[in-house]
C-alpha cells in the first residue's frame, strides 16, 4: 500500500501523524481513533502509514522499518493483522459486511505482532444497524484490537461511537503552502490559476491538482461562454449548460455570483475566481445586488435538487434555470 506513496510527499499530513504516534505511545496503543478530514486530503495515506507503524516489529520512534515481515506483508496487502472496510456512496457496507468483519477478527489468529488494526473509511455513510453492530464489536473486543475510523463529517455518526474514540481533525494546509506544493508538480499554470483552484477545492491541494488536470480547460471554456452570453447574446443562455456536467456548471456559477457579492462589498481579497476577475467586475456592474442574492439562493436550491433527485429531466431543469438567469441578470 505504501511502497509507492510516502508521507513525506504530503507535508500537511506529517504533523497529525506525529501527534497520533505520540498519543498511541502514551496510551500504550489501547484506544480507538476517529479522524475527521477534508475531501481529497490524503487521509488514507496518513492512516496506512500509522497502521504500518503499529504493525511494524522493528519500529523506531515514529517510523516503520520497511524491512520486517509485517511491513512487507502490509505493502503487498497481505497482512492478516489489518482489516480494511471501504465505505463509498455507491458501495456502502451492509450489516452482513460488519458481521463478516466480526467473524474474521474472532477467528483469525494474531500474526507476529501483538495487535490487530481495523480501518473503516467514511464511517458516516454507515446505516444505524451497522453502527449498532459495530458498537457491540468495539465494546466486546479486547484492548489488543484498535479501530480507526475516517470521515468527512461527524454528522450521522452516533455519540456512542464518537465517545469510544479519540477524536482528531485533519486541517488543510495554508494557501501559500499549498501553492508552493502544487508548483513542485505543475509548471504550466499561472499563480492566479493555482490560487483559484485551491480556493475552489476548499484548500485541498490534491483536489486542486485534480481540477487543474481534469476540469480546468472545460471550466475556462464555460466561463468564456458565460461572458459571451451575458455580454453579447443572452438568447443563447440555454446552450451554456451541459447535461453531462450540470452539477459542475451550477457550482461554477455559484462561485462566480458569490464573488460578485464580495466585489460589491469591496472584499476583493477573498474572491475565488482570481483568474477571471474581469468577468466578476463585468457582472457586478451589470446585476443588481438583490438579484445576485436571489440567484445564489436559486443555485443552492438547484444543487439540492441535483443531489437529491435521482431521475431528473435535465432539459426542463436547464430551461428553468436559464429563464431565471435571463430575468435576474437583466434586472427584469
Amino acid at each position: 500500500m505504501l511502497n509507492k506513496l510516502s508521507l513525506k510527499n504530503y507535508p500537511w499530513l506529517v504533523d497529525l501523524y506525529r501527534k497520533l504516534v505520540f498519543s498511541l505511545k502514551i496510551k500504550n496503543k489501547n484506544y480507538n481513533l476517529i479522524i475527521n478530514s477534508f475531501y481529497k486530503s490524503g487521509v488514507n495515506i496518513l492512516i496506512f502509514s500509522l497502521v504500518k507503524w503499529l504493525l511494524c516489529i522493528d519500529s523506531k520512534l515514529n517510523t516503520y522499518c520497511n524491512n520486517c515481515l509485517n511491513c512487507k506483508l502490509f505493502d503487498n496487502n497481505e497482512n492478516p493483522n489489518f482489516y480494511y472496510l471501504k465505505c463509498k456512496k455507491k458501495l456502502i457496507p451492509s450489516i452482513d459486511d460488519i458481521k463478516k468483519m466480526n467473524f474474521d477478527l474472532l477467528n483469525n489468529l494474531f500474526y507476529v505482532n501483538l495487535y490487530k488494526v481495523v480501518y473503516i473509511s467514511n464511517i458516516n455513510l454507515l446505516s444505524n444497524l451497522c453502527f449498532n453492530s459495530l458498537l457491540k464489536i468495539i465494546e466486546e473486543f479486547p484492548y489488543k484490537i484498535i479501530f480507526i475510523f475516517s470521515c468527512y463529517s461527524l454528522f450521522n455518526i452516533p455519540d456512542t461511537i464518537i465517545s469510544r474514540c479519540q477524536y482528531y481533525k485533519l486541517i488543510p494546509p495554508k494557501e501559500k503552502n499549498a501553492v508552493v506544493w502544487i508548483n513542485k508538480y505543475l509548471f504550466k499554470y499561472t499563480k492566479a490559476d493555482i490560487i483559484t483552484s485551491i480556493r475552489l477545492s476548499n484548500n485541498s491541494p490534491l483536489f486542486a491538482i485534480f481540477l487543474l488536470k481534469k476540469m480546468w480547460k472545460y471550466r475556462l471554456f464555460f466561463l468564456r461562454k458565460l461572458f459571451y452570453v451575458f455580454s453579447m447574446n443572452f438568447l443563447e443562455v440555454v446552450d451554456l449548460f451541459d447535461e453531462e456536467c450540470l452539477k459542475h456548471n451550477v457550482y461554477w456559477l455559484l462561485f462566480i455570483f458569490s464573488d460578485i457579492i464580495k466585489y460589491k462589498l469591496n472584499n476583493k481579497l477573498c474572491i475565488v475566481n482570481l483568474d477571471n476577475i474581469n468577468l466578476v467586475k463585468f457582472l457586478s456592474n451589470k446585476i443588481l445586488f438583490k438579484n445576485v442574492l436571489i440567484l445564489i439562493k436559486k443555485l443552492f436550491f438547484c444543487l439540492n435538487e441535483l443531489n437529491s433527485i435521482m431521475f431528473m429531466n435535465k432539459k426542463i431543469f436547464i430551461y428553468d434555470l436559464s429563464s431565471f438567469l435571463y430575468i435576474k441578470v437583466n434586472n427584469l
